[in-house]
C-alpha cells in the first residue's frame, strides 16, 4: 500500500509516465515493462482514481524502451 501511495504521489506531482516506469524498474531491479505498467495501473485504479486522467495524458505517446 505504501508503495502504491508513493506512485500516486508521483503522479500528483507531475512525474511523467515514462519516468514512473523507470523509477519502478529501478526500485525493483527489473527490466520488466509489464510489471512496472501493471503496478502503475493498479495503484492509480485502486488508490488514486482521480489521477487516472493525468496519468493517461502523461502516457500518451509513450513507447517502451527496446
Amino acid at each position: 500500500m505504501a508503495y502504491g501511495n508513493g506512485v500516486c504521489d508521483q503522479i500528483d506531482s507531475g512525474v511523467s509516465y515514462g519516468q514512473l516506469v523507470n523509477n519502478i524498474k529501478a526500485d525493483f531491479s527489473t527490466s520488466d515493462e509489464f510489471q512496472a505498467s501493471y503496478l502503475i495501473s493498479q495503484s492509480a485504479q485502486e488508490l488514486c482514481p482521480g489521477a487516472i486522467w493525468r496519468l493517461r495524458h502523461s502516457a500518451a505517446g509513450y513507447v517502451p524502451a527496446t
